[in-house]
């Protein structure tokens, strides 16, 4: 038989003395393995107590000498006649008797003792009964709750003995219908000669069968042996040894799964199934999700890890973790210090702001970890809050990355490499050419083949030239915090800029449109490296145009994104994609004579100052240049 929970129990016990109370008797139930003993109203009422449950040892010192000893008796069903006596010095005649090794039943009638008799009344709906009858009556009664309690038997001729005693009462076995035909469980009472005595209706649920169909039919023509072989040969062997079987089955048809228990006595089994088929789908649900997760969680790099809101105690981690950190999960769960302690002193302020962060967003950072002494790796922490059942935790995962940022920093290494590569090849073949005319020209002049005036002004130029290289690198090599930042009227400054080009647009049939946002704010900003940025990109525009053609300057103030937005556009040929892309490297350019520094020099100076440019073109149309600065506002 499947045990009852304490609830059912409680139910049981309780249903007991309330039976009790209705055939007023007072009665008293002991639990040996609780040491505290249950009692009914009449009992409550007779001795003075104002609750259900008393201490063992204060019952026992409530009985005579007789009833004290026959608790230390734990052998036999032999009735015990005893009294007891109420704190007003009134003795009340009961009958004990032990019903398990753990359990005493003591009743009797609310009437004064009368030590003389050997029998005495009681008044009720059961009549007028000797007291050894009346109490083995109602220890049939008791033996069915008691059944539920401690794996003993039922016995339904003992129950019809019960029922059918002279003066049965209707009242009890209304009682003890109602309780065993909703008890939780399926319960069946079978003969030695396999007839189903009785089924209830929980079992007829079970089954899918009705009782009128079950009962007084053998139980293998309606359930053939061959198919439930299982459970033939459980029951035989129950009668056979007269032993408590218990097993797992399934009934066919049903597809239900059913944890079965069967009570032998010397004519009938009784047998209880409780209905375990929704337990057991959740149970091998749970099993395969923690064999998916244990599977997962155990063959991949990240450790798994989930921490309490309050950041003090990790609930779980995957044991990736160990091979990670190099620390015992165990001795982190027990103080997380142990881990935190190992973080980069100059990270680790950072990783705790982090992790507070984890509680309100996703976050992630990357920090140092010393595996071991001196030896450092780099791990990014991902984690954000989780709220499930009304309860908020915080997950995540713990990677290593130390590869990652090794071949990073290789990447970097190579990249700076072949920048340094390519500018010094640039520089020299940029040098070297006027550095290769002005050497010929001295020779010349030197060897006194040439007027010395003659060739003065090339080598002159090619000087100039070769200073205007070098400026435009050391432009290049400022740092930034030589930045001067100073409220800076952008638009005059780019109408200083196309002043110094004025000449030059005249010449060459180019005409400068103009048109600015009157919302355009002062900027914090350098107006030097503004300068420069400008007649860098006008220089280019105008050079970009070979012949007539319009250039145009749009300023607009965008308050989305405070911001002060300028279009420099021109009309000129344009720049193919793949050439376009390539904007900003050193040495690359478009013209004959450019070096590419130009531009070079304009994306660092506008970065500093926190801006970007993009550039747009068409061929045969020309290209725009669009720069976008952002409004610092002052504190």
């Amino acid at each position: 038989m499947v045990q009852t929970e304490k609830v059912e129990e409680h139910f049981l016990i309780d249903e007991c003395l309330e039976m009790f109370n209705v055939a007023g008797k007072w009665l008293c139930l002991l639990n040996e393995e609780k040491g505290e003993v249950r009692v009914n109203e009449q009992f409550m009422e007779l001795f003075k107590l104002d609750h259900s449950v008393i201490n063992r040892d204060e019952w026992i010192s409530m009985f005579n000498e007789r009833g004290q000893s026959g608790l230390e008796d734990d052998g036999g069903d032999t009735s015990v006649d005893v009294f007891m006596t109420s704190p007003e010095g009134i003795r009340f005649e009961g009958v004990m008797k032990r019903l398990s090794s753990n359990r005493v039943m003591v009743t009797g009638s609310p009437s004064l003792a009368n030590e003389s008799k050997g029998s005495y009344q009681i008044d009720g709906q059961l009549g007028t009964i000797p007291a050894s009858q009346s109490v083995d009556h109602f220890m049939t009664w008791l033996s069915l709750i008691d059944d539920q309690l401690n794996n003993q038997s039922l016995n339904t001729k003992s129950l019809e003995r019960f029922l059918e005693a002279p003066g049965g009462s209707s009242v009890v076995y209304n009682r003890l219908k109602e309780v065993v035909e909703h008890i939780p469980h399926g319960f069946a009472v079978i003969s030695r000669d396999w007839e189903i005595l009785y089924v209830n209706p929980t079992l007829e649920e079970i089954l899918g069968r009705s009782s009128e169909t079950l009962c007084n039919h053998n139980l293998w023509e309606v359930f053939p042996s061959d198919v439930y072989q299982n459970y033939y040969l459980h029951f035989k062997q129950a009668f056979q040894l007269n032993q408590v079987v218990k097993f797992q089955d399934y009934i066919y048809g049903r597809g239900r799964v059913v944890d079965v228990t069967a009570y032998p006595s010397n004519d009938e089994l009784t047998v209880f199934i409780q209905d375990i088929t929704e337990v057991n789908t959740y149970i091998h649900a749970l099993q395969e999700t923690e064999e998916r997760f244990s599977l997962l969680a155990d063959n991949i790099n990240e450790a798994f890890w989930v921490l309490s809101s309050n950041f003090q105690t990790w609930e779980y981690m995957s044991p990736t973790f160990e091979s990670i950190f190099g620390l015992s999960i165990g001795d982190v769960e027990r103080d997380y210090t142990t881990w935190l302690d190992r973080i980069h002193v100059g990270d680790r302020d950072r990783v705790v702001r982090a992790f507070r962060q984890m509680g309100a967003e996703k976050t992630a950072c990357e920090y140092r970890f010393e595996y071991e002494p001196g030896v450092w790796k780099w791990i990014r922490t991902k984690g954000y809050p989780l709220e499930k059942a009304e309860r908020v935790m915080i997950v995540g995962v713990h990677e290593d990355i130390t590869d990652i940022k090794e071949k990073d920093e290789l990447i970097a290494r190579s990249e700076q490499f072949e920048t340094i590569t390519r500018v010094a090849a640039g520089i020299a073949h940029e040098i070297k050419n006027p550095l290769t005319s002005i050497k010929g020209f001295l020779q010349l002049m030197m060897s006194g083949q040439a007027n010395n005036g003659q060739y003065g002004d090339i080598v002159f130029s090619e000087l100039s030239r070769i200073e205007a290289i070098v400026n435009e690198f050391m432009l290049l090599a400022k740092p930034e915090q030589e930045v001067e930042l100073e409220d800076t009227n952008l638009i005059d400054v780019i109408h200083y800029v196309l002043a110094l080009f004025r000449a030059q647009c005249r010449q060459g049939g180019i005409k400068v449109t103009t048109d600015f946002d009157a919302a355009i704010p002062d900027l914090p900003s350098d107006p030097k490296r503004l300068k420069q940025i400008f007649i860098n990109i006008v220089k280019n525009a105008i050079e970009a145009m070979e012949g007539p053609g319009d250039l145009t300057v749009v300023g607009i103030y965008k308050a989305d994104i405070d911001s002060v937005v300028i279009n420099i556009s021109d009309s000129g040929k344009g720049i193919e994609p793949e050439k376009l892309k390539r904007i900003g490297e050193p040495f690359f350019t478009t013209k004959e004579k450019g070096t590419g520094l130009g531009m070079m020099v304009t994306t660092k100076f506008i970065e500093s100052l926190g801006g970007t440019i993009r550039y747009k073109s068409t061929i045969g149309y020309g290209t725009t240049v669009t720069i976008t600065l952002p409004f610092i506002h002052s504190d």
